[in-house]
């Protein structure tokens, strides 16, 4: 919750960056600031902040795919995707309002991410910052639910060590020069970003040296604490603050 508490500090009190032409991957990574929040707020317990974000993500969304659906495109599966992505929307919002099973929000909200990220490399769109933080997330979350069912699974150190490469590459991926300008960052986030990005890569380092010495105590305990750090990392891309003013969306 401590992490959550910082980015909302830092996004109100940083300035607001004045954007060049809005192409649609800024589109697209207004969507990602919006959704990025409740799933966030779902992860952190606060189902009620949750909610409050919902609408903001329903309001990006609506506004791309009235903007976009029909968009002359070659990719046969584009509004397959849309429709997908708009039923998942639907289907998390349905899940926060019925107050039933909130856990399961996270669910359809990672699915719109990655259906996001296939129509980006499908379209020839593959400097999109978030998309390589999506791809590393697939493999954090098996390395940490292998390490978590330490118990009830024997092979699970050989688990880990047989996910730690693709971990490593996916992360390598993330471009040096940091997110673009489309991502709307301050300066002062930049520079949080980036220290957070070390830290992760530290906590990657540490699971590796952990493997070398073939300790599983210390195996399990390093594979854990990869997850900490990605989540400061993925949640720089939120904008926390814009549900603090934005009216509800019309559903």
């Amino acid at each position: 919750m401590k992490k959550l508490l910082f980015f909302l500090t830092l996004m109100v009190c940083s300035a607001t960056v004045a954007g060049a032409a809005v192409d649609i991957r800024a589109e697209m990574a207004a969507i990602d600031r919006a959704l990025i929040p409740v799933w966030a707020l779902t992860v952190e317990g606060r189902l009620d902040l949750a909610a409050k974000a919902m609408p903001v993500l329903q309001r990006e969304w609506y506004a791309f795919n009235q903007r976009h659906y029909g968009d002359k495109t070659a990719d046969a599966g584009w509004r397959a995707d849309f429709d997908r992505i708009d039923a998942l929307i639907r289907e998390a919002d349905s899940i926060l309002d019925g107050g039933r099973f909130p856990d399961l929000v996270r669910v359809p909200l990672e699915r719109v991410a990655t259906l996001f990220a296939g129509l980006r490399q499908r379209n020839g769109i593959d400097d999109y910052y978030a998309d390589h933080l999506i791809a590393f997330r697939a493999v954090m979350d098996a390395i940490v639910t292998a390490a978590r069912d330490q118990n009830a699974n024997a092979g699970a150190v050989d688990r880990i060590r047989a996910l730690y490469p693709a971990a490593r590459e996916a992360w390598g991926r993330l471009p040096a020069a940091g997110p673009a300008a489309y991502f709307h960052l301050t300066t002062a986030q930049r520079s949080a970003l980036a220290g957070m990005v070390e830290v992760e890569t530290k906590a990657l380092d540490l699971l590796g040296r952990a493997l070398d010495g073939n300790d599983p105590p210390a195996v399990f305990a390093a594979a854990l604490a990869i997850r900490p750090p990605f989540l400061s990392v993925y949640y720089a891309f939120g904008d926390f603050h814009a549900m603090m003013w934005l009216q509800p969306a019309t559903k």
